[in-house]
């Protein structure tokens, strides 16, 4: 059985989405804004859920829920955009929080994500978007197929012995036996095939073997292991390192994460009050803020060395509050 992880769980949701977005009768499904996302959730949550969708809510907002409390829930409509963007796969989502809450929207069965692992594996095989196929049945449509390939092998080799005559049988045989008894007598001695064969000549073939055999294990750890597969982030930008790189001496480094194509290019940067806030709109810078002191980044992703704490599209209030003349 395949080891399924958070990253095919996520590839499940999204295949669940693109499915139902591509429906003609779904064309909602496509506004992905944070305010639609967040009325649709407090909708499915008002229309009950279950005890671990309900824990989902929970983790993901800091508090129950509960219908008296929608004020407190609008005020949460920020953490909707990085769900947006990971639909659209822009980006990634930086807590299983926050995967569980996304599988919730899309309407995704197989959740949260403890059970994904525990039930969903054999439906994911055959319709990794949504399927309801039981385990029996999938084993029993597996042992179906097992048998048909059985059945077929069989009827083949029927099939092909059904053509073979008796007479046929015998006259082959006599015919092989004349052959034996007519073969004729070599008066000539072949000295090429009965001499054995050189040692130098099988000292060349067994190096030649070797150096092939050392080739192409080397083009498929090149290509297919290669050793630069990881990431670190180093001050204000995220290294490409090898994953078995091991710290040396009593230094602590930043830790060593799987390389992440939607994370890898995050820099820290700065920024003054001629800086370029907004694109088309859009907030085209992104801050942390701890203990009264606001970092910023170029696009949006989880915090690189606070685990848990996930960046925020850059405000107005944000600018007038903390941003400093240029100098």
């Amino acid at each position: 059985m395949p080891n399924f992880t958070i990253e095919d769980y996520k590839e499940a949701i999204r295949a669940k989405y693109e499915k139902d977005v591509n429906n003609p009768l779904s064309d909602d499904l496509r506004l992905l804004g944070q305010a639609y996302l967040r009325d649709l959730c407090w909708e499915k949550f008002e229309g009950g859920l279950s005890e671990d969708d309900l824990k989902v809510f929970a983790s993901f907002f800091g508090f129950e829920f509960n219908s008296l409390k929608r004020n407190l829930f609008r005020d949460k409509t920020d953490k909707f955009r990085p769900i947006g963007t990971f639909l659209k796969r822009q980006t990634d989502l930086a807590s299983r929080e926050a995967v569980d809450l996304t599988a919730i929207l899309v309407d995704f069965q197989h959740r949260p994500f403890r059970k994904f692992k525990e039930k969903g594996i054999i439906n994911y095989l055959k319709h990794p978007e949504d399927s309801k196929i039981s385990e029996p049945f999938a084993a029993e449509y597996k042992d179906e197929e097992s048998n048909e390939g059985e059945n077929v092998n069989d009827s083949k080799e029927a099939s092909t012995f059904d053509f073979i005559d008796s007479e046929e049988v015998n006259v082959c045989s006599e015919i092989e036996t004349e052959t034996q008894e007519v073969k004729p007598l070599n008066l000539f001695v072949n000295t090429k095939e009965n001499a054995p064969e050189k040692p130098i000549k099988k000292l060349w073939r067994t190096g030649l073997l070797v150096v092939i055999l050392l080739c192409f294990g080397f083009a498929v750890s090149y290509y297919f292991f290669p050793k630069k597969q990881c990431m670190q982030w180093n001050n204000d930008h995220y290294d490409i390192v090898d994953c078995d790189l091991e710290v040396q001496g009593a230094v602590v480094f930043s830790k060593i994460e799987r390389l992440d194509e939607t994370k890898v290019n995050l820099k820290k940067i700065k920024v003054c009050d001629t800086t370029s806030f907004f694109k088309n709109g859009e907030a085209a810078v992104f801050y942390a803020k701890s203990n009264n002191t606001v970092e910023y980044f170029n696009q949006l992703s989880s915090h690189p060395e606070k685990p848990g704490q996930f960046l925020k599209p850059i405000t107005n209030h944000i600018i007038d509050k903390y941003v400093e003349p240029c100098k």
